[in-house]
């Protein structure tokens, strides 16, 4: 025999038998592959409604929290009726915000009932925690997993800076769409024995009216929440307004606008530009258009603080009653100016401060938004917010201690002064430094609120 080809044989015989190896390995790999895939697919989705989760969660953290603002309960003293109003308007808040937000393509359900921590007063906290279940898995159920779920936590704050002097820092509130009308920081409604301050402008906190001297049968039930008040100018009958020496509750001034138009000094930026639609062509002065329009630039002047540039100014040369400005810039918020038109009303029940104020829409709104005089509507036009000044005034430079906010029901022609009336919605004050920054207030609200956690 050759021994050449004997060792021929030895090396082909191997050979023969590792034929089709490679297709089984290839096989093995695709198996692992695949499964890798599926679980990226699977890990990816679950990733995407863990996101969809905690925007939901987010959402329904803010919505309580605005329902605390709202109910106007961040100024009102600790343990008032109107936390537990809020707290019931929250969870309403809270549903109707669910059912907006789809995780996977349907709400999530609360895990439990939202929190409250009511602990610093004027900054209550709401804290939602959300969840889906039953979430479809594509290819995990390979491995016999057929669904999954998720979960997301928020908290909320309503910050009135009022409460600032118990939380940690003192903060000065810089909110937008401010009217240009200064009022007395004094209360025309509980009169006697003599008129409260809104602020107290040592430390910033809302003062508590005299409630025993108020009739108990008006609306005013929880503190200034909900009680009627009216406005006049405390300007002379003149062309102009001059310097004014003091105010008495219930009065106003027109704020000095646009930058640099006071002599005494600048008001800083001017910005109103975002204006309604039946007053986009609206004529007069800058205070007008400021009123009938929404000053963007936030209102940062560093109120009640003993620092330097503390100040805004009132317009000496301008008396807005002089050529109707309040009532023309009023109007236009009201959207009245075009006859016909019916302002929205606010319904303030018998029972407040157990149930809500609701909106009813009037004409402009029903046609803005396409809907009927109702359902009730939770904001409005009508709500402005003002600057509270010192009631003692030795120039045209005036120290604004706090914010006003309330709903104008109506404003009547010069006779021989225009009327402001409506009723008290939210008070805040400054805080008495501004040492640890600002807080921004954007809308019609001058208590902000905001999303704390998660970071």
């Amino acid at each position: 025999m050759n021994p050449k080809m004997e060792v021929n044989k030895v090396q082909f015989a191997p050979r023969r038998g590792e034929r089709g190896q490679t297709i089984i390995l290839v096989a093995l790999a695709l198996v692992g592959l695949l499964g890798m895939a599926a679980l990226a697919i699977d890990v990816v989705t679950l990733y995407v409604a863990k996101s969809e989760a905690q925007r939901a969660a987010d959402a329904a953290a803010v919505a309580g929290a605005t329902a605390f603002v709202n109910a106007g309960a961040t100024s009102a003293a600790s343990g008032d009726t109107l936390y537990t109003l809020a707290q019931n308007m929250a969870s309403s808040f809270i549903n109707t915000s669910l059912a907006e937000n789809n995780v996977a393509g349907t709400p999530a359900s609360l895990v439990g009932a939202p929190s409250y921590n009511l602990s610093t007063a004027g900054n209550p906290r709401v804290t939602v925690t959300v969840q889906q279940t039953n979430l479809p898995t594509f290819f995990s159920r390979i491995w016999g997993k057929t669904s999954a779920s998720v979960q997301a936590t928020a908290t909320a704050e309503a910050f009135n800076s009022s409460g600032a002097q118990t939380a940690n820092g003192i903060y000065v509130p810089t909110p937008k769409c401010v009217k240009p009308i200064l009022v007395a920081n004094a209360d025309p409604v509980h009169a006697f024995p003599t008129p409260p301050a809104f602020v107290n402008t040592t430390d910033g906190s809302v003062t508590t009216p005299y409630n025993t001297y108020y009739n108990p049968t008006a609306l005013n039930k929880g503190g200034f929440i909900g009680e009627p008040i009216t406005l006049t100018s405390g300007c002379p009958l003149t062309a102009s307004c001059g310097v004014v020496g003091s105010l008495t509750a219930g009065q106003y001034l027109p704020e000095a606008l646009p930058a640099g138009s006071s002599s005494s000094g600048s008001n800083g930026s001017y910005n109103s530009t975002v204006c309604p639609g039946d007053c986009s062509n609206l004529g007069g002065t800058p205070y007008q258009q400021s009123i009938a329009c929404c000053d963007t630039t936030a209102y940062n002047f560093t109120q009640c603080s003993s620092s330097p540039n503390t100040f805004t100014y009132y317009d000496t040369a301008n008396n807005p009653d002089s050529a109707s400005q309040t009532l023309n810039g009023l109007q236009c918020v009201m959207h009245t100016s075009t006859a016909g038109n019916m302002a929205d009303t606010l319904m303030v029940p018998a029972s407040f401060p157990s149930d809500p104020f609701q909106i009813q829409p009037g004409t402009y709104t029903q046609n803005a938004l396409g809907s009927l005089p109702s359902p009730y509507l939770s904001t409005s036009d009508s709500i402005i917010t003002l600057p509270l000044i010192n009631t003692t005034l030795t120039t045209n430079a005036v120290t604004v201690v706090g914010f006003l906010q309330m709903f104008v029901s109506s404003v009547t022609p010069p006779a021989p002064k225009s009327t402001i009336s409506g009723v008290v919605i939210n008070v805040i004050g400054c805080g008495n430094t501004a040492a640890a920054g600002y807080v921004s207030g954007g809308g019609v609200s001058p208590v902000p609120v905001r999303l704390i956690t998660p970071p």
